[in-house]
């Protein structure tokens, strides 16, 4: 079976290689340097918030062998800066989240599922099942894994959730309690989620979270080797 190589270059981006293609999430926003995109790449977003979100870091597409994924509210944006052209961009949407909607593409499968965002913040939000090489890896985004979620997806090999706490965000909290709560929270994914492995990420490049080495280090210390913390843009972890 053909390992999945994932990197986090930053907030809640992720740059998934596959045997086939590239997926890369949430990778265009405002505030990370915009990759460089190859032929076969499916460009996947979860929202439309700044930090997730922005057109005008997007490539240029038009005519080349390169898809974009994503909620609707991404269409026209994209559009608008003429970044590419309406038949790349495949609309996923679902409702309610029993109901998921999916798409092919190539080796890889993208079920969507309409989630609710956290923090009190109602964007149309989507959460991902991807299946691609044998491997089922679901990608929360900025919501919060419910039961109810862990339900309908089942058993995966991995997922990804973003540690953004509430309290922390809004200046309430402190770091130390902060960086318990994104345990307590890690810990409730792993026993929900039925999975392998649990990815914990927007900690690197984000003002609004804790720090990543010391998140890194707390994990480690408690000898919880199936929950993985990016500490570098550059760590590679192998599903």
């Amino acid at each position: 079976m053909d390992r999945i190589t994932v990197r986090n270059p930053g907030i809640g981006a992720l740059i998934m290689e596959t045997k086939g293609r590239r997926i890369l999430v949430d990778a265009f926003n405002a505030i990370l340097e915009p990759v460089e995109v190859f032929p076969g790449d499916i460009i996947l977003f979860t929202h439309d918030d700044g930090d997730h979100f922005s057109p005008e870091s997007l490539p240029e597409i038009h005519g080349r062998d390169i898809a974009i994924v994503g909620p609707p509210s991404i269409v026209k944006p994209i559009l608008m800066h003429k970044k590419a052209d309406i038949g790349q961009i495949e609309v996923l949407y679902s409702n309610p989240f029993s109901e998921p909607a999916a798409v092919e593409m190539g080796n890889v499968g993208i079920t969507c599922f309409n989630t609710r965002h956290f923090n009190h913040w109602e964007p149309i939000h989507n959460s991902y099942l991807l299946e691609a090489d044998g491997k089922r890896i679901y990608i929360t985004g900025d919501s919060l894994m419910t039961e109810e979620q862990a339900e309908i997806t089942g058993e995966t090999d991995v997922v990804v959730c973003n540690l953004v706490d509430e309290g922390y965000l809004k200046g309430e909290e402190k770091a130390k309690a902060a960086i318990q709560h994104n345990l307590s929270y890690l810990l409730k994914v792993r026993s929900r989620g039925r999975t392998r492995k649990v990815i914990g990420i927007h900690l690197l490049g984000f003002e609004g979270t804790v720090d990543a080495e010391e998140m890194k280090r707390l994990v480690e210390g408690y000898g919880f080797d199936d929950i993985i913390i990016p500490a570098s843009p550059q760590q590679e972890i192998f599903i």
